[in-house]
């Protein structure tokens, strides 16, 4: 697995990690644990919903970008996330689907205690279709063997 450290990003980088196989029992016990809303739980009470069907709660689609995270190639070097922005959630994410994730650096900057990177995020269904996106500004490691401290 290699590490991308801030010297060797470039803007336009892309890094990708997948697929994710969302299973209809995992849709649940996520829900049974930190979103106990019907849709997420039971399939009829889902099927009358606006989704027509069962979903993952957002909280569950993040939880898989993060597991996701730990698998990109090239991987950044991350330290900490420092925000979050323009969070969206265009489409649910349903028993079955194939997650992949795509990560590209929008812009570099240095800074006084390392570095940071801002880049723009998305977790898609393999046809292509995205279900959650955002920006985030993110603390990058330096190769540098001096440790970076604010």
């Amino acid at each position: 697995m290699a590490n991308l450290y801030f010297e060797d990003a470039e803007i336009g980088t892309i890094c990708t990690a997948g697929p994710y196989l969302v299973k209809k029992n995992e849709i649940i016990q996520f829900a049974k644990q930190y979103d106990p809303v019907p849709r997420h739980l039971d399939g009829e009470a889902a099927a009358r919903s606006i989704f027509g069907g069962l979903t993952a709660s957002s909280a569950h689609t993040f939880a898989v970008f993060i597991s996701l995270t730990t698998k990109l190639q090239p991987r950044l070097h991350v330290l900490a996330g420092m925000g979050f922005d323009e969070l969206r959630l265009p489409n649910a994410v349903r028993p079955g689907d194939e997650l992949d994730l795509e990560t590209t650096v929008l812009s570099l900057r240095p800074c006084h205690c390392g570095t940071v990177s801002c880049s723009r995020w998305r977790v898609r269904e393999l046809i292509d279709q995205t279900l959650f996106s955002f920006k985030a500004t993110l603390r990058a490691k330096s190769s540098a063997s001096i440790p970076m401290t604010c």
